[in-house]
């Protein structure tokens, strides 16, 4: 990685006492875009669909001499393999509730200043990403509280006084980085608080990925615990994985057991 030190950024509006460097190469995945456009892609090939699924009720699975062990009855299919790609909702299925899963919890704020002038991705204190129209992306916190395993999708409910206070608390911190990257202050009404957004990382405890087979049922294959290193990490993962469903072996030390 190359490192050079940057001038011409003095009335950029970002506080930099120590002066301003540019790391290459780096690059950042415009992931909801990459996403739907991917989805249209397999849905033009009709391999793409969607719906609800009882893992632990409509998944059934035979022996590994039967050359298609995998049947789901309720969709008319079967398959020689199959791989969940669940995140934190694999603690909720009778196949991979066992994974040494610690979801973490991040928000980020959506921050609009006209007095800054950024084009590029800042780190310090925090990471802050133009998106155009004077608006930032400033984040990210991160919390592993312990409900989050169980109910993810009702961490810091708004309607909970105590969940809502801690949410606050997120949005000052990030407030606080914003802070520290730029020259101005909340305080002086030259920064507006336009959203805040959260989401769940399904990670590890020692944040290493869990991929590979389940232990009884050998057809069957998660990909899991990816952090909030998902974008980085996902398509060499996935070649691992795919190559081990075809008689490969993963190198252990990318890996932990899947077993806490």
């Amino acid at each position: 990685m190359d490192a050079t030190w940057l001038s011409g950024f003095e009335n950029s509006g970002l506080r930099m006492p120590y002066g301003i460097c540019s790391f290459a190469p780096a690059a950042r995945l415009q992931t909801q875009d990459y996403l739907s456009e991917s989805q249209r892609f397999f849905e033009r090939l009709g391999a793409f669909h969607v719906r609800d699924l009882d893992c632990d009720r409509e998944i059934q699975l035979g022996p590994p001499e039967d050359p298609y062990p995998v049947a789901i009855p309720s969709m008319g299919l079967v398959a020689k393999k199959m791989v969940l790609c669940q995140g934190v909702a694999a603690n909720e299925n009778r196949l991979f509730s066992d994974l040494p899963l610690h979801p973490a919890r991040g928000d980020i704020l959506v921050v609009e200043s006209r007095q800054v002038h950024l084009q590029q991705v800042v780190h310090h204190q925090a990471w802050a990403v133009p998106i155009g129209q004077h608006r930032f992306l400033v984040g990210a916190t991160y919390d592993r509280a312990p409900f989050l395993k169980s109910n993810p999708d009702n961490a810091y409910a708004s309607s909970d006084s105590q969940n809502a206070s801690k949410a606050i608390g997120f949005r000052r911190e990030l407030e606080t980085r914003w802070e520290s990257i730029v020259k101005g202050t909340f305080a002086e009404g030259s920064h507006t608080v336009l959203e805040q957004r959260w989401g769940v990382r399904p990670a590890s405890y020692d944040r290493h990925p869990l991929i590979g087979a389940h232990d009884v049922y050998s057809s069957v294959y998660c990909m899991n615990g990816l952090g909030s290193k998902g974008t980085l990490m996902a398509p060499r993962l996935a070649e691992l994985l795919l190559d081990a469903m075809q008689g490969a072996t993963i190198e252990p030390s990318l890996l932990r057991s899947r077993r806490s």
